[in-house]
């Protein structure tokens, strides 16, 4: 089978680096080319991926009215032949000419509908994108979840506490990802709560990078605060089970990436109680949720996971989460699962 994947831009988010995992699979049994429109790309992304795998960058400005790039893209993908054009974007469909070969995948909540109807098929990555696309169009997605190798994690094995290590991963956007909440319930645990044997490493990079650090420092926790910047897979991958606890505030969210992950790594979990991250972790039976927003409630929601660190019913939890990651959330089942989707196309 020809599978072409088409994306707008490659830098280093989410979905990209879910479609290094899924291309790196497919090309054991498929013929896979990646086609990325804009020159907006970040080599260590790329570096990442199978040389198997047939890259190929257009080149054009982000919001080039040319239509050269355009026209090199369709003559590509009438050279390829494709038996599948996968988009990544959702008005990819606007600019290709094979509209009955191609698949969208909606990797995120709030997303315009607009131009859904002109896919073939459209697949979401969890319950909470599905219901969230069905209750603003006609559309009727396929639910197909994010998967990972689960192979290369590194698991936790040791729950004794010394210093209490908090990790939040995630594009640094506190009106997104609320890492604000995150500061402000740590400035309550500190100061307030009397807890001086906690750390909270920020991994990742972006606009609000200033703006939080000044947040910190206004709370007098900087020494208690780590601003990483981006790492790469791999180093997530091997350090995640040098934490304690992994924390995800955002405001909103479709899937969760990085708690699954923190699950496959026996890590527990601490999310905000929105639609994509409780349905991963089962509205707390696989983790534990706060009030979207709540410092307060935040703050209370980790004090008393460092009061039961260790036991038993936190071990279990862990153990539990560790299983469904496992089960639900393989890249393998997510690559078997696009296959089938992408052979009903070819039926049809």
């Amino acid at each position: 089978m020809k599978i072409v994947h088409v994306i707008f831009s490659f830098c280093n988010g989410g979905a990209e680096n879910m479609l290094v995992d899924i291309m790196n699979k497919q090309v054991k049994k498929e013929q896979v080319t990646l086609i990325v429109i804009n020159n907006l790309i970040n080599k260590e992304l790329i570096d990442r991926i199978d040389n198997k795998v047939k890259v190929i960058p257009i080149g054009r400005k982000e919001n080039s009215r040319n239509p050269l790039p355009i026209l090199k893209l369709n003559c590509l993908l009438i050279k390829h032949k494709p038996d599948v054009i996968h988009c990544h974007n959702e008005s990819i469909i606007r600019i290709i000419l094979f509209k009955n070969k191609s698949v969208f995948t909606a990797h995120s909540m709030r997303l315009s509908t607009r131009n859904l109807k002109y896919y073939k098929k459209v697949l979401a990555i969890s319950h909470a994108v599905k219901t969230d696309i069905e209750g603003r169009s006609t559309i009727k997605p396929i639910l197909v979840y994010n998967g990972i190798d689960t192979n290369c994690i590194k698991q936790k094995s040791n729950y004794n506490i010394d210093t209490f290590r908090i990790v939040q991963i995630g594009r640094l956007d506190h009106t997104i990802k609320g890492q604000n909440v995150l500061l402000e319930a740590l400035n309550l645990l500190v100061h307030e709560h009397g807890i001086n044997n906690i750390n909270v490493d920020f991994i990742g990079d972006g606009k609000c990078l200033e703006f939080l650090q000044n947040l910190a420092r206004s709370y007098q926790i900087e020494n208690y605060v780590n601003f990483l910047g981006i790492k790469d897979r791999s180093y997530i991958y091997e350090h995640l089970r040098d934490y304690d606890l992994l924390l995800q505030p955002s405001f909103y969210e479709g899937f969760g990436l990085t708690i699954v992950e923190a699950m496959i790594a026996k890590v527990p979990v601490l999310s905000s109680n929105i639609d994509g991250p409780a349905e991963i972790i089962e509205n707390g039976s696989y983790g534990f949720l706060f009030r979207v927003g709540n410092s307060e409630d935040c703050a209370r929601s980790i004090f008393d996971i460092i009061s039961t660190y260790g036991s038993n019913e936190i071990k279990e939890k862990i153990n539990a989460a560790y299983t469904r990651a496992c089960k639900l959330f393989n890249i393998d089942v997510m690559v078997d699962t696009l296959r089938y989707t992408y052979l009903d196309i070819n039926k049809s």
